[in-house]
């Protein structure tokens, strides 16, 4: 019975992950996560042709009485979903997945939620792409350094709070990542979200700012790298993540 719970919500965090629900939009109509539907960042200035993602995602609690699962996530997305032919990283096979008549690169993928990335530390060390290339995808090889691993200390989840109020989010810092926060109801498409913020372990979400947001939301951390890589004349993002996020209730 432990073993099919824990099964059930492996799958879960898979399948949430590509939830369209799990894709908000701010207030401009900018989507703040990619087809994984975790939090990403918005690398602005530069023309990117793919984004290959390695993330560390946990969910607090899961079941009541277990405590929470942590898992890593390979991701992969080309062009407008091209073929890029065989993609790995660290040594993992992340394989080719179609999700909506769209293909992306997932491990673990909704068909095989047990297949793990191994050898994938969020610690500071080097996550190493390969990608055999493709249709217009050159290959091409390139690393990019993990964020290390931290707490969300505040809001604690299942907490209430007042929208008339600012919400400070706090975490432990201590690292040179960059730092995205982001608010997200539950209910609906509604979403703020703050890039590019230092990782002094502190950000204060304005009063202003959750008017429009009433019932339960997700706040979202996440500490992340990232590194450019060109090849044939294109660009591709290598970004490293980890996303820690707790339910809150907003009045």
């Amino acid at each position: 019975m432990v073993y099919t719970k824990i099964v059930l919500v492996l799958l879960l965090i898979v399948l949430i992950g590509c939830s369209d629900s799990s894709n908000p939009t701010d207030s401009s109509g900018k989507t703040n996560s990619n087809l994984a539907g975790y939090p990403v960042p918005d690398i602005s200035g530069t023309d990117i042709n793919g984004v290959l993602t390695t993330i560390q995602v946990e969910i607090a609690n899961p079941i009541p009485g277990f405590p929470g699962i942590t898992t890593n996530i390979g991701f992969a997305y080309f062009g407008n979903g091209e073929n890029a032919g065989k993609v790995s990283v660290n040594a993992n096979e992340v394989p080719l997945t179609n999700q909506g008549g769209t293909n992306m690169y997932m491990l673990p993928s909704p068909s095989n939620p047990l297949a793990m990335l191994t050898n994938v530390y969020f610690n500071g060390s080097s996550h190493t792409w390969a990608v055999s290339g493709g249709g217009s995808v050159a290959s091409f090889t390139g690393s990019v350094s993990s964020p290390v691993t931290f707490n969300m200390i505040a809001p604690v989840a299942g907490t209430t709070v007042s929208k008339s109020q600012a919400l400070q989010v706090t975490w432990g810092s201590g690292t040179s990542s960059k730092v995205l926060i982001q608010i997200v109801s539950t209910g609906s498409n509604n979403a703020k979200v703050y890039p590019e913020q230092s990782d002094n372990g502190s950000f204060t979400i304005p009063a202003a700012d959750l008017s429009s947001f009433s019932g339960d939301c997700m706040v979202y951390i996440v500490k992340y790298n990232y590194n450019i890589i060109s090849a044939n004349s294109k660009n591709y993002a290598l970004i490293s993540e980890i996303v820690k996020s707790h339910t809150i209730k907003v009045n």
